[in-house]
């Protein structure tokens, strides 16, 4: 089911870039300590990572719980496109919100993705790129002692 996340992701970036743009893919493995960290970097400071974004608040809730992993697999999904309109961010995980034109999409494949991250005691956030476009933060728990 995690490979239904996947595909619904890549295809909104690839409708999104619509031909024309850039769609990329990183992954690294965090831990709850150094992510916490981030938060205190400045925007200026040199980061080894192309797509670093700082944590959200419903990503510190998720790690403040006691049940939260010590490790996790972050997974950015971020495309060149038009991005989410400010006024639909907070709309776009609702089942049946589409921003897309009727007939090309249903408006279940975020909600649905968020349903499966959060199935497998992850996350699916979303977060806006400052250069323009989209981004999407799938992070899923480590089981101890493995890396992924």
């Amino acid at each position: 089911d995690l490979e239904q996340v996947f595909v619904n992701l890549l295809l909104n970036a690839v409708d999104a870039v619509d031909r024309e743009g850039d769609v990329v893919i990183s992954s690294r493995i965090n831990d709850a300590a150094s992510f916490a960290e981030s938060i205190d970097k400045r925007r200026t400071d040199p980061m080894p990572q192309r797509w670093i974004h700082q944590p959200s608040k419903r990503a510190l809730t998720w790690l403040a719980r006691t049940d939260s992993p010590s490790r996790f697999l972050q997974i950015v999904m971020a495309d060149s496109g038009s991005g989410v309109a400010p006024e639909d961010e907070d709309r776009i995980f609702e089942p049946f919100f589409s921003t897309k034109q009727p007939g090309k999409g249903t408006g279940l494949g975020l909600a649905i993705s968020r349903s499966i991250a959060e199935a497998h005691r992850g996350k699916l956030l979303y977060r806006r790129r400052s250069g323009g476009g989209a981004c999407f933060v799938l992070e899923l728990p480590c089981p101890s002692g493995r890396t992924a």
